[in-house]
């Protein structure tokens, strides 16, 4: 027998080419090896796969049997094919047009068992791919895409189903520069849990087992889908364990290789693993079952998250989470729910009863730093007229977010509130490769209702301006020389804001805080006076009573090196919704 070295399957056959479970190619000992980039190629084939260089002395291979399907092909008299989005071994996927409804755009599955040799292989394959559409037809759910046909033609297998348009987490991680901001990688994880939370709470449950950034799309939206549900299974009451091996190695659960039977802590575990991936971009193949800690890796993951997925992670079921709304709840640090009917524990794997647990102590909430008590110089002596006096200030102790807010996180804002959306959204939607990108066209009463909806608040413009130089009155967050490497202003040449945390670690400001400088401009709570600081508090200063403008803080993508100082103010009115003015959130300690 052959294992797969995609899914992990170990009942292929020997001399099989193609997985039976996944369609994935296994290789082969007769495989032709490419002598000049060293790619494996199948038996017969006259020209590598990889590098299309001829393969010497080799017969001529028979033509693969899906994905052979032009633009404009009509299946069912009813899908028009227009591009063929993905090529397996025994699989392809296209987009579709339907004819009967007018700009509607589908994903068309194919399959065929045309070029496997065992008739049992063929029987297996083909089963699979009728599970998975009989499976998902059942489901609906806002992070699944619906199934609403499934036929044969052709001697091959189709299933149709919502057309996602987006990148999966895969791709998202591959094209970011430095790491994803944790706050993006939160709000993906709570629409993850929820979509799991229900596969598991079906009857009976469904357990996903292959849950991987590559099986997770990302659309256009900044929704998550879920797609692939090749290898799911119904949980079944009374097994011990699986009839077969599945998964992908590093992201598959020690149980969904023979140890036991898998159920919804499996999906935990592979869910953990994934958020490890997008925090870190360590593949977790490296080291299967063995995950280095996440802020080892990476230190601007806040230690609740990296204690959280350390759990989701462990070895045996029994010390995981036990359900997805206990790791979402560990995740957000929300309330305990009013006691609810449990769901039945899986009877193989009993839940142990956990000893009652002392008082937690306060963490700094995910995507946030903490700014200590005390004082520090506001201000300066030879900059605009509005920043004298310098003068020393106290502050209590507050949370700051380390990054601006972004896209994807302002996303979650409008779809749950309804509220307006920045006008450069077109049809809804956030520009290409801008999910990770502060998001801007938002007023000042967008900002704070933003932040009020999150729980968190505006800034004052003295612990913004704290939290971007420290205590020493420096210039800049890293210090007083300007330095076009550390920020995103007029001499980076960029035109346009760039995602945050790229100017990261080397544009930090003392405490850690990200961007504090250039990229957008950022609202503060305070109302602007220009003679403010003749005027202020000592002590926690929250700006003028009134005014007609509010304050900005921190220059933009444009700004040349003078307002990009940490001591400069801008202004500008509550309702104007620009192109260079973004936010960050704060929140009392």
């Amino acid at each position: 027998m052959q294992t797969c070295p995609s899914c992990g399957f170990t009942q292929n056959r020997d001399g099989a080419r193609f997985c039976s479970n996944c369609a994935a190619p296994l290789t082969a000992p007769s495989s032709v090896v490419c002598p000049r980039c060293g790619a494996q190629n199948l038996p017969g084939a006259r020209f590598c796969s990889n590098c299309a260089n001829a393969l010497t002395s080799a017969p001529v291979a028979a033509p693969a049997m899906t994905g052979l399907l032009a633009p404009n092909a009509l299946l069912q008299s009813r899908y028009i094919i227009t591009r063929k989005l993905g090529q397996g071994g025994m699989g392809a996927i296209y987009q579709a047009q339907d004819a009967r409804l007018q700009g509607k755009l589908w994903a068309v599955k194919e399959m065929s068992n045309a070029q496997l040799g065992d008739p049992a292989e063929r029987a297996n394959a083909v089963a699979a791919f009728q599970r998975e559409a009989q499976l998902l037809a059942t489901l609906d759910h806002a992070n699944l895409p619906k199934v609403t046909d499934f036929f044969e033609e052709g001697g091959k297998q189709y299933l149709v189903m919502d057309f996602v348009d987006g990148q999966t987490l895969e791709q998202v991680v591959a094209a970011t520069p430095g790491f994803l901001p944790e706050p993006t990688v939160l709000a993906w994880a709570e629409q993850l849990c929820d979509v799991l939370e229900y596969l598991h709470t079906r009857q009976p449950p469904i357990i996903f087992r292959d849950l991987k950034p590559a099986n997770i799309m990302l659309t256009r939206e900044g929704k998550i889908k879920l797609i692939d549900f090749g290898i799911a299974r119904l949980f079944k009451v009374g097994k011990t364990k699986d009839t077969a091996a599945y998964g992908t190695m590093g992201y598959a659960a020690p149980e969904q290789f023979g140890t036991g039977q898998t159920d919804a802590r499996s999906d935990i575990y592979s869910l953990g693993v994934t958020l490890h991936f997008l925090l870190t971009k360590y593949d977790p193949a490296l080291s299967p079952f063995n995950l280095p800690p996440v802020r080892n890796i990476n230190p601007l993951v806040s230690p609740q998250t990296d204690v959280v997925i350390t759990r989701a992670t462990k070895g045996g079921v029994g010390e995981r989470f036990q359900w997805t709304r206990d790791f979402k709840q560990a995740l957000y640090q929300m309330p305990t729910m009013p006691a609810q009917p449990p769901h039945p524990s899986p009877p193989a794997m009993p839940v142990p009863t956990s000893p009652p647990q002392p008082p937690k102590q306060p963490t700094t909430p995910p995507g946030m730093i903490l700014i200590p008590t005390g004082e520090f110089v506001i201000g300066s002596t030879g900059g605009e007229e509005d920043e004298r006096p310098q003068h020393t200030i106290y502050l209590d102790a507050f949370y700051i977010d380390r990054c601006p807010v972004t896209n994807a996180e302002y996303k979650r804002f409008v779809d749950a509130t309804g509220y307006q959306m920045p006008e450069h959204w077109k049809d809804g939607r956030i520009p290409p490769d801008k999910y990770n990108h502060p998001v801007v066209y938002v007023s000042w009463e967008n900002a704070a209702a933003y932040a009020q909806w999150i729980g968190k608040r505006l800034p004052t413009e003295a612990e913004w301006e704290k939290a971007a130089r420290g205590t020493d009155a420096r210039r800049y967050p890293w210090g007083n020389d300007f330095d076009r490497d550390r920020c995103n202003t007029q001499d980076a040449h960029s035109h346009g804001t760039t995602p945050v945390n790229k100017y990261s670690p080397q544009g930090y400001s003392p405490y850690g805080a990200a961007d504090m400088v250039g990229n957008v401009w950022e609202w503060c709570a305070d109302w602007y006076d220009e003679n403010y600081y003749h005027h202020s508090s000592q002590k926690n200063p929250t700006g003028a009573a009134s005014g007609t403008e509010r304050v900005l803080r921190g220059g933009a993508w444009n700004s040349t090196e003078n307002s990009a100082r940490a001591s400069y103010r801008a202004h500008d009115s509550p309702h104007n919704r620009d192109r260079l003015v973004g936010f960050r959130c704060a929140k009392s300690a």
